[in-house]
């Protein structure tokens, strides 16, 4: 080891850095699990930023920046060779270097999915985000704030591609994100913002799977999840249930105001088809001790006075 350091050395006093970038990349394909891999795969990129105008064939070394710090995320993972070999040293220097290189290409794959909106681009930020927080030893408070961070930012993340493919499969990824960041965090500032955007996501899975769960049963592997018509009204009956509890217990907004009445209201006509009649008859009745206009209330006595005729309550009808 000290030989090849000095050799290095030596190129890089005698202005030969790419042959020190060879030397050190002979060490770590010698040397694979040796401590300082990863400290020599950082004066690799040292090396690049001092000197980017002798790369090979002229590369931009940005690129080759870059591909080093794909290595360190890449080949110091948590199941690597290198990390079993060290992990009861004290490789606290050592995971700095890591965690930089994880933070730094987590800024690049999120912003190639914003661009792109790709599912694979998710795929590979939401899988680096994973092995980066599998790391469990040598935690301190910033990076335990930056694990919380890169998790949210997979929810920000799934959530975006789930609005933009429309697709129900997406909607559930991201409900169970935000439950076990809920589970996780259970004092964060944005677990309301999080209860709500659970019922959100619901929501519009209902919409989307409506049109086709008359005549094609939902199943989704990824989730456990199978849905007929029944499991899907039962889905959206539960989920505006918890959206309305939420809402009791804080000062709404006039928008919050006007979703508490629709999701009411679409809860309420799916009970009435679904002849849970006396369920939507609680929910029309509830509608009417809103601030709602004449024909929106006309709507709900009309509605309350066919179900007390269905159930033959011919006093109230």
């Amino acid at each position: 080891k000290e030989i090849i350091l000095a050799a290095i050395d030596l190129k890089l006093k005698y202005n030969a850095p790419m042959q020190a970038i060879d030397l050190y990349n002979a060490f770590i394909e010698i040397y694979p699990q040796n401590i300082d891999c990863p400290s020599f795969v950082d004066s690799v990129m040292t090396v690049y930023k001092r000197y980017p105008s002798m790369t090979r064939n002229n590369v931009d070394a940005i690129d080759l920046i870059i591909a080093e710090e794909k290595r360190l995320v890449e080949d110091f993972t948590i199941d690597s060779a290198w990390f079993k070999s060290n992990s009861g040293k004290d490789i606290s220097k050592q995971l700095g270097i890591i965690r930089k290189s994880f933070k730094r290409m987590g800024d690049i794959y999120h912003n190639k999915f914003i661009t792109t909106n790709a599912e694979k681009d998710f795929v590979k930020f939401e899988n680096l985000v994973a092995r980066f927080c599998e790391f469990d030893i040598f935690l301190n408070e910033e990076i335990v704030q930056t694990q919380k961070d890169f998790r949210k930012r997979v929810i920000d993340l799934n959530f975006h591609l789930a609005e933009f493919s429309q697709n129900p499969v997406h909607y559930f990824n991201v409900v169970g994100k935000y439950r076990e960041f809920n589970e996780l965090y259970p004092n964060h500032a944005d677990i309301f913002d999080f209860q709500e955007n659970i019922f959100i996501c619901l929501d519009k899975s209902y919409d989307l799977l409506l049109p086709q769960i008359e005549t094609q049963t939902f199943v989704d592997t990824l989730h456990n999840i199978t849905l007929d018509k029944n499991g899907l009204d039962s889905l959206y009956i539960n989920a505006s249930l918890d959206y309305e509890d939420l809402l009791s217990d804080v000062k709404l907004n006039r928008i919050q105001k006007s979703e508490r009445v629709r999701t009411i209201y679409k809860r309420a006509k799916i009970r009435f088809e679904g002849n849970d009649l006396d369920s939507a008859f609680v929910d029309y009745e509830k509608l009417l001790t809103f601030r709602i206009d004449k024909n929106f209330k006309k709507i709900c006595n009309v509605k309350l006075a066919e179900i007390s005729e269905l159930n033959g309550d011919f006093g109230f009808a």
